[in-house]
């Protein structure tokens, strides 16, 4: 019992401080284009050069990778709670059969 509250805590933990913030990250990343143009950025003459700068950087969405393989987001997470689930189950399985 102890190692599925430890297990479903660290999970926990792991979706609330990582997951989480990364998607977050990553949405307002990719709305972030939209919203500076759709600001009067055109009517300031002396900074609309640097909004376009910034216009053009912000193109390329932000992304976390974890070890540079896998993307750190809610699909990410959701993964990592299905892989946890049927290792768990298998390994209570093959327990079970062995006791029996």
């Amino acid at each position: 019992m102890r190692a599925v509250i430890y297990s479903a805590l660290m999970f926990f933990e792991f979706f609330i401080c990582y997951c989480f913030p990364a998607q977050e990250l990553m949405t307002q990343s990719k709305e972030l284009p939209d919203i500076l143009y759709c600001t009067n950025w055109y009517r300031y003459q002396k900074h609309s050069k640097d909004v376009l700068t910034f216009l053009g950087k912000c193109q390329v969405p932000i992304t976390l990778n974890v070890g540079g393989m896998v993307e750190l987001d809610l699909r990410t997470a959701v993964a990592a709670l299905k892989t946890m689930v049927s290792y768990s189950m298998f390994l209570r399985t093959m327990t079970l059969l062995s006791e029996g």
